[in-house]
């Protein structure tokens, strides 16, 4: 990612705690509401007797059930902020030290994160200058680490905000529809007790609904070696893949390849964006050079397209339109 001295200077990690602060006086208040009408109704029930009056406080019960369950996954969300708001904070500040260090040092820093020359004009001896390139080599090495370490924390801090708030947003779901339904923990189960949960379609359709939720949960029963391997195998593929197509800002409804080239534009575009920007994040990483410069993206597949109009089949380097993104 494009980080700068002068931005991460300006960043205010603070103010993830603070949106923390505010969002928690909100659930509490949410709570203490869900907890007034649980006494309320509960109240009422003691006082009344039937089958109709059981069934009010049954569903009150539910009700404050599926409240609870919006106000765990807000304090989720919550703490998510909170420890985000402190690591990004730590790293932040020391990498910023490192600059000041190597400033104090009397080099140039530039807003690239470089380490320059030396500031004060010389002449030096022969040891002097390589004194100082030693120093500055050292700094430069210090900056890199610190840089390396907020980039790791901020894609960090990132992605949970993300899943707690993917998890915030199925709950909210969930309590819309009705749903109460809660997982059994996998902790300890036999590859058969294991699968029995697996199968049940309430669980299927709870890990289809709170992949965030479910990954941690599968993660441990697969290392636990009592979920069956397809099944972990199909949930991973579908949850990066998910996540991939939201980092690239893709939404898979619109994503049509019986509808052409035009109306498949903005995806193809995103794709190779996408593509782009992993390659120039991770150049680490061996790639396949789909991201390396070319005429325009828009451009090579309406080539393709006319390729595909005109003959039975395109040139090799057309993705056939039946490729999923």
């Amino acid at each position: 990612m494009g980080y700068t001295v002068g931005g991460v200077r300006g960043w205010r990690p603070s103010e993830l705690g603070d949106a923390a602060t505010d969002l928690a006086t909100a659930n509490s208040d949410f709570e203490a509401k869900l907890n007034a009408a649980r006494a309320v109704a509960q109240s009422l029930h003691e006082g009344s007797q039937g089958t109709t009056a059981d069934a009010a406080w049954d569903k009150a019960e539910k009700d404050h059930r599926l409240g609870i369950r919006a106000a765990d996954a807000t304090d989720a969300v919550i703490e998510t902020l909170r420890s985000g708001s402190a690591r990004l904070q730590s790293v932040r500040d020391n990498a910023i030290a490192k600059v000041d260090s190597a400033i104090w040092s009397q080099f140039q820093v530039g807003d690239d994160w470089k380490v320059g020359h030396y500031s004060i004009a010389g002449p030096f001896t022969k040891d002097e200058v390589a004194a100082q390139e030693s120093a500055r080599k050292a700094h430069q090495e210090a900056i890199d680490d610190a840089v390396k370490q907020l980039t790791d924390e901020d894609e960090a801090v990132a992605f949970a905000l993300d899943s707690a708030n993917d998890e915030l947003d199925a709950t909210k779901v969930d309590v819309a529809a009705g749903r109460d339904y809660a997982p059994p923990s996998l902790v300890g189960l036999t590859q058969e007790q294991a699968k029995l949960v697996v199968d049940d379609p309430r669980f299927q359709e709870w890990v289809k609904n709170h992949p965030d939720a479910a990954k941690p949960l599968l993660d441990a029963a697969f290392d636990a070696g009592t979920i069956p391997k397809d099944f972990y195998g199909t949930f991973l593929q579908r949850y990066w893949l998910r996540e991939s197509l939201e980092d690239a800002g893709i939404d898979p409804s619109q994503w049509d390849p019986s509808k052409g080239t035009e109306f498949n534009s903005e995806t193809i575009t995103k794709v190779y964006e996408y593509y782009g920007q992993l390659f120039l994040d991770h150049p680490e990483m061996q790639w396949a050079g789909m991201a390396l410069p070319s005429p325009g993206v828009s451009t090579i597949w309406q080539l393709c397209a006319i390729s595909r109009r005109r003959s039975k089949a395109p040139p090799v380097w057309c993705f056939p339109t039946r490729s999923k993104v």
